[in-house]
C-alpha cells in the first residue's frame, strides 16, 4: 500500500534537471521543459569540494529526475557515477543536440 503512495507522489512530483556547473553566459531555458533547473556548483570548487557537493546531492536523485551533462569532465563523472548508484544503474541525463540546437533526453542504464 505504502509503495502505491509512494508511486502517486512520485508522478505528481516536479522534476529537477540538476545542473552540474554554473553555466555562465550559457542559455538553459530549452532545459526548463524537462523541470526546474538546480545548479550545484558555481565553478570555483576545487575537486576534492566539487566532487563531495556532487556526490551529497546526486545520492537524493530520483527517477524522474535529469542530469544536465555541462561543465568540467571531471565532475560530470563524478555527478554520473553518484547519480547511477544512487539509481541502481538508471539515470535520465540532457545532452545538447548542436543539430537541433536543443536539450535531448537520453536514459543510461548501465
Amino acid at each position: 500500500m505504502s509503495n502505491m503512495r509512494e508511486q502517486e507522489k512520485l508522478e505528481k512530483a516536479e522534476p529537477t534537471v540538476y545542473v552540474i556547473q554554473d553555466p555562465g553566459s550559457k542559455n538553459l531555458e530549452n532545459a526548463r521543459k524537462f523541470g526546474t533547473l538546480e545548479v550545484i556548483l558555481t565553478g570555483k570548487e576545487d575537486p576534492a569540494r566539487g566532487t563531495r557537493l556532487l556526490t551529497n546531492i546526486m545520492m537524493g536523485v530520483r527517477p524522474i529526475d535529469y542530469l544536465l551533462l555541462l561543465g568540467s569532465p571531471l565532475f560530470i563523472g563524478v555527478a554520473m557515477h553518484a547519480g547511477l548508484l544512487a539509481l541502481n544503474g538508471k539515470l535520465n541525463v540532457l545532452v545538447w543536440d548542436k543539430q537541433h540546437l536543443e536539450y535531448v533526453k537520453h536514459e543510461v542504464n548501465v
